[in-house]
């Protein structure tokens, strides 16, 4: 039994985690600020200036020595400077995430920061795209990095959560789910991932509360769907873990289902409610004496 509930908290965390990590990276620019190339996001193919900078940095990663000069070279050519080439460099750094391409993409948001120290959007989507390659020790400096540039970040809070959630430090996951809830009380992301660290710490009713309200803001986000039915049905497997220890320690056991395990209730459920029957439902029922 227990591991059958441990089974499916883990499913939650890992369902609800990588829906996460599956979207791209924030756009974040700075006030007032605008990118001479704008980014290109979702499945859109990079521009043409993303192309020939792609080919001009096709060996090289964010390690290589020659880092600074490939992208101070390849800013000049297209004039780009300061703070709009920092934008530049995330706009196309954004590109190659999109094509599933992160080393790329690290290496853009890193020329990012040589054009512009301070240039929080490239540490968040560089942190973002370290995560999406699990470095979490590299994606945690970046967010960290950022949040002391910006402290009213959400998205860095909430990604730096979902680092912490990961490694198991809840406490942690839940000050900076918390914090980002608090600069933006209408961010649905947040009280789910909030909701998944409650989950995990089987505080169920917490749990519940915030996907439902999550809910509330965003009726048709997926994953608190989904969270929502793993929630619920870890609690049921907790509700009936503690049937079968009454009813063991009552020296009874149920005829049905066959030993009294969730593994024979749950597929019997599932089956009625595919075939639209009530039957499994009868046994539970208890008479007055």
């Amino acid at each position: 039994m227990k591991s059958s509930f441990v089974y499916m908290l883990g499913l939650l965390c890992a369902f609800v985690l990588g829906a996460m990590l599956s979207r791209a990276p924030q756009n974040l620019y700075a006030q007032g600020t605008t990118p001479t190339v704008s980014p290109i996001l979702g499945n859109a193919t990079p521009s043409a200036e993303a192309t020939a900078l792609a080919e001009t940095t096709a060996e090289v990663t964010p390690e290589s020595t020659g880092e600074a000069a490939v992208c101070n070279e390849a800013a000049e050519n297209f004039r780009v400077q300061d703070v709009n080439r920092a934008a530049y460099f995330v706009g196309l750094g954004d590109a190659f995430f999109a094509q599933s391409d992160y080393t790329r993409a690290i290496f853009n948001y890193s020329c990012a920061l040589l054009s512009f120290p301070d240039y929080v959007p490239a540490y968040i989507n560089r942190g973002y795209a370290h995560a999406t390659q699990r470095n979490d020790p590299a994606a945690f400096d970046d967010y960290t990095r950022a949040l002391e540039l910006a402290p009213e970040s959400v998205e860095a809070y909430n990604n730096r959560g979902l680092l912490y959630t990961a490694r198991g430090s809840f406490a942690a996951a839940l000050a900076d789910f918390d914090l980002a809830l608090a600069l933006d009380p209408n961010f649905a992301v947040g009280y789910l991932n909030r909701a998944i660290v409650h989950a995990a710490e089987a505080n169920y009713a917490l749990a519940i509360a915030d996907i439902e309200f999550a809910l509330q803001l965003a009726p048709d986000l997926p994953a608190a769907h989904a969270a929502l039915g793993a929630v619920r049905l870890a609690q049921s497997l907790e509700s009936y873990r503690e049937y079968v220890r009454l009813a063991e320690a009552a020296g009874f056991r149920s005829t049905f289902p066959p030993g009294g395990d969730a593994e024979s209730l749950l597929p019997a459920l599932r089956s009625a409610y595919d075939a639209g029957t009530f039957t499994p439902w009868l046994p539970l029922q208890l008479p007055a004496r």
